[in-house]
């Protein structure tokens, strides 16, 4: 599903079992920086996301490392990830990490809410 509508997000990402950030595929030539990837792991859903991160490079990283976040090259690896992502099988084991500057708040409220 494709999903693109302010104030539905939640009940969306809620629904899925891995979550594609959109905005991180620079459409057409168009960079926008990426989305806001702690939305999902805050209803415990792992994230798949395009080249375009630069809003969240820092996040990203971190995330990707613990296995919640895979930071994909192109369209065609993002949709080969879709189709693979272990969150068909089952969920990372790992938590998200312990984050800092402005998204430490929200990390250490969204660690609290992610099942082990």
């Amino acid at each position: 599903m494709v999903a693109d509508r302010i104030g539905e997000m939640g009940a969306w990402i809620a629904a899925a079992r891995v979550v594609v950030m959109g905005g991180s595929l620079a459409v057409g030539g168009r960079a926008i920086g990426g989305h806001n990837p702690l939305e999902p792991l805050r209803l415990g859903r792992p994230v798949l996301c395009g080249p375009d991160m630069a809003n969240f490079a820092d996040l990203t990283k971190e995330l990707a490392e613990t296995g919640w976040l895979r930071h994909c090259a192109d369209l065609d690896q993002l949709w080969q990830a879709v189709a693979t992502h272990p969150a068909w099988a089952a969920l990372p084991e790992a938590p998200p990490p312990e984050l800092g500057g402005p998204s430490r708040l929200i990390a250490g409220l969204i660690r609290a809410e992610l099942r082990p």
